[in-house]
């Protein structure tokens, strides 16, 4: 179980191998098992964002908060929840007037190999920025040809070119959340909707909203949860938890949320099953 109080958590500012500078707060990670994953808030300002078309050998889902965002035809903006598949293709992506807002969760996907992680992205970087430079989510060494950064800072990592597990779906898939009905649901107060399954190891996105007073079960049962507090506020154990907070539900945990004077809705995420999968090597990395 994790819980982490937004308003208690600093920012950073975080190097990027595209062409923005962004500040984050790291919400939720773990490190080392499946599934491993990082949940942040990341905030940018930058009108000279681009990003070509690229894809990752791992699992991401984004949830704009603030701001437009463009991925080639399709839009994120708050109210829109991405979610970018493992080996899909998206882009290229830019930002309009600069701003970015959203929580962003990338974790594990299908294939073998594990996320690597924030701080391993940006070590690897950062070495790279010593040999060479990026322009316009490009890599470039000094004597050789451009190669995307995503694929530059892995093979910085493991020393050799990144592989990708089978394509599940075309494109990225976008939903609005807000479009979708509210449907009633066992608990008294609190109501319910599933925006999407994914996938053959169980990946959901829904929502709850409980009314002011009304008490929510968070129970992750063979899968664990994430959850993402969007409106309004919670107490959990004893203390309130307010916009933006997150918590995580293991296998064996049982979370009993109370929302306060007015209506919270929250985002659950119930991440992939791993328990058929290969655990990665822990020599994965350099």
């Amino acid at each position: 179980m994790q819980l982490t109080n937004a308003s208690l958590t600093d920012w950073h500012d975080q190097g990027s191998l595209r062409s923005n500078k962004v500040r984050e707060r790291c919400l939720l990670k773990r490190e080392g098992t499946r599934p491993s994953f990082e949940f942040i808030l990341a905030e940018s300002f930058s009108v000279d964002h681009f990003s070509p078309r690229h894809r990752h050998n791992f699992d991401q889902i984004r949830i704009g908060l603030a701001g437009v965002q463009r991925y080639g035809k399709k839009t994120l903006r708050e109210g829109t929840i991405g979610y970018f598949p493992e080996g899909t293709h998206y882009g290229p992506h830019t930002i309009e007037d600069g701003r970015r807002f959203q929580a962003t969760l990338q974790f594990d996907g299908a294939g073998p190999d594990p996320y690597p992680g924030l701080a391993l992205i940006e070590a690897a970087t950062q070495e790279l920025r010593k040999k060479g430079e990026f322009r316009k989510g490009i890599y470039y060494p000094p004597d050789g040809k451009g190669m995307e950064g995503y694929q530059a800072v892995w093979q910085e990592l493991t020393g050799k070119p990144i592989s990708y597990d089978s394509q599940r779906y075309d494109d990225p898939i976008f939903m609005h959340f807000d479009a979708f009905n509210w449907q009633p649901s066992s608990e008294a107060n609190v109501e319910s909707k599933v925006l999407g399954c994914f996938g053959e190891r169980g990946l959901r996105i829904s929502m709850a909203k409980a009314g002011p007073g009304a008490r929510h079960r968070i129970f992750a049962t063979a899968q664990s949860v994430v959850g993402f507090i969007l409106r309004g506020q919670l107490e959990i154990n004893g203390e309130s938890f307010g916009e933006h907070s997150a918590l995580l539900s293991d296998p064996g945990d049982e979370l009993i949320v109370a929302s306060h004077d007015e209506a919270t809705e929250i985002i659950e995420i119930t991440l992939p099953s791993y328990t058929a999968a290969k655990e990665p090597a822990a020599s994965s990395f350099r």
